[in-house]
């Protein structure tokens, strides 16, 4: 019976030794980017209920179209920016009593009334007007653009975060630089550059998340090595503000 609770608790902690580490980072961009979906669905849903109903998408970049041309339309790209422009000159197939727009019989009565089917949208209002209706809808975006550029950057950084470790191994291992493409061809220089690139972060929740990180690295790799930080210079891995 002894026997079999220590083969019990042996293997428990054997089950528990190849158990791998939950990978943090990854859920966290996951997350992010779930965040970048739904903050950009609200955007696109407060502006579909003030009037920009007609949604096109292109490569990189959603236009919103209003239904009332000198209101403009709303460009989203991907990268957090945002446009607002007028509507172009369009060819379309109108509505008619016998036909939906676009279908084949509302561009049958193209050909009857080609006059029709020519949409200026809102290239033939003022200047003055055109900035009432892009005033009115930056009113609208006002409320919900600030959250999804947000999202955007948690996004970038927790895909910063997850290929800063390898990036970290091939300074020190190999004398990649970081942000460049120079080589750093001693210990010292790769020293020095880990600790430049951990005292040049900004002082924001991000700039923190890469100096543990860079921190964290150091010490478990770095300083374990030949080639660690001598004492005088490694003040730096034991507090968590700024540089000294």
């Amino acid at each position: 019976m002894i026997f079999f609770a220590c083969w019990l608790g042996m293997g428990a902690r054997t089950f528990a030794a190849e158990v791998p580490p939950e990978p943090v980072v990854e859920e966290v961009v996951v997350y992010a980017d779930h965040r970048v979906v739904i903050a950009k669905d609200r955007i696109i849903q407060s502006l579909r209920a003030h009037g920009f109903t007609q949604r096109i998408e292109r490569d990189d970049v959603t236009i919103l179209r209003h239904g009332s041309p000198w209101r403009g339309e709303v460009h989203l790209h991907d990268d957090g920016r945002f446009d607002l422009r007028r509507q172009p000159v369009r060819v379309e197939g109108r509505e008619m009593p016998w036909a939906s727009r676009n279908s084949a019989g509302a561009w049958a009565g193209c050909l009857l009334w080609p006059y029709l089917c020519v949409r200026p949208a809102g290239q033939l209002y003022s200047r003055r007007r055109h900035q009432g209706g892009q005033d009115q809808t930056m009113g609208v975006l006002d409320d919900n653009v600030e959250e999804w550029q947000e999202a955007l950057a948690d996004r970038a950084h927790g895909e910063q975060l997850e290929a800063l470790p390898e990036r970290l191994q091939s300074l020190w291992d190999e004398g990649i630089a970081l942000g460049s493409d120079g080589h750093l061809s001693t210990y010292p220089e790769r020293r020095d550059a880990l600790y430049d690139y951990w005292a040049s972060r900004t002082e924001t929740r991000w700039g923190e998340d890469v100096r543990a990180l860079v921190v964290g690295f150091v010490r478990s790799v770095v300083q374990d090595s030949p080639h660690p930080f001598p004492a005088e210079e490694s003040a730096w891995l034991e507090v968590k503000g700024d540089a000294p």
